[in-house]
């Protein structure tokens, strides 16, 4: 079927009816999922991050099987999951399945990577729609694997399962400095791209940071990614519990 092979009209591009349409089910699917979540008294927060750790993994793998069958132009940049938001992966399954300082670094980035990374990607979705056909399986399949990710950072902090503090910043640091590793070492054996940090993706604002720090761009990138995604999600939070605590107080 051409859904699943070549998708079904043209590559929509950026920022048209699309792309609209592809963030405001992106939000209406994050808003029922939470709703029928918080509604259910006895809610096992555990079991969700199981859940989502199986499903993102299984998109993975099916992805992962679509480039190396269907796609003609494949790279190793478009199949191996080390970028940002494939941390959530390997974050849900330390968080479900392990306790003590591992289980808190994988929540860490469930809220403080997860959240930041399903919604620029909804801003921004630079892997699907200037890639692929609106109506495409790997399209889909993006809107599904974050609009998981948002749903799960927003339910652990919304269920006090996770607490954003600054003390959780060394495990988030850790488990996100560790990918980037990997995936700079897998860039230079492989000349791939991965995590976005040996070049830029022609898109703004990598572009910029690109051609301004040159040598220096895949720490920037690193850092931005890292250090600015957890102060920034922690620095909202904290603005959040103030506003809310003044309108309690009141």
């Amino acid at each position: 079927m051409a859904f699943f092979k070549d998708g079904i009209g043209e590559i929509p591009g950026l920022f048209g009816w699309e792309h609209l349409v592809f963030a405001l089910v992106a939000i209406l699917m994050v808003t029922l999922l939470l709703y029928f979540s918080l509604k259910k008294k006895d809610l096992n927060v555990t079991k969700v991050i199981r859940i989502s750790f199986w499903v993102t993994f299984i998109l993975e793998v099916l992805k992962i099987i679509w480039n190396l069958t269907l796609r003609s132009d494949v790279t190793f940049s478009d199949w191996i999951p080390l970028y940002f938001c494939s941390i959530f992966i390997y974050a849900s399954f330390l968080a479900g399945y392990f306790k003590g300082r591992v289980r808190a670094a994988g929540l860490s980035f469930l809220y403080h990577g997860a959240i930041i990374g399903g919604i620029v990607y909804f801003i921004c979705p630079n892997t699907c729609m200037l890639v692929h056909p609106f109506l495409h399986v790997l399209t889909i399949h993006a809107l599904v694997y974050h609009v998981v990710l948002i749903y799960v950072g927003l339910l652990i902090v919304i269920k006090k399962e996770y607490i954003p503090s600054v003390k959780n910043a060394i495990g988030y640091l850790v488990l996100t400095y560790i990918v980037c590793i990997l995936a700079y070492i897998t860039n230079l054996i492989l000349d791939s791209n991965l995590m976005l940090i040996s070049r830029d993706f022609g898109t703004w604002p990598l572009t910029v940071l690109y051609s301004t720090f040159k040598g220096f761009y895949p720490l920037i990138v690193s850092t931005i990614q890292n250090v600015g995604t957890f102060f920034a999600s922690l620095g909202v939070y904290k603005l959040i519990m103030k506003i809310n605590k003044k309108n309690c107080e009141e």
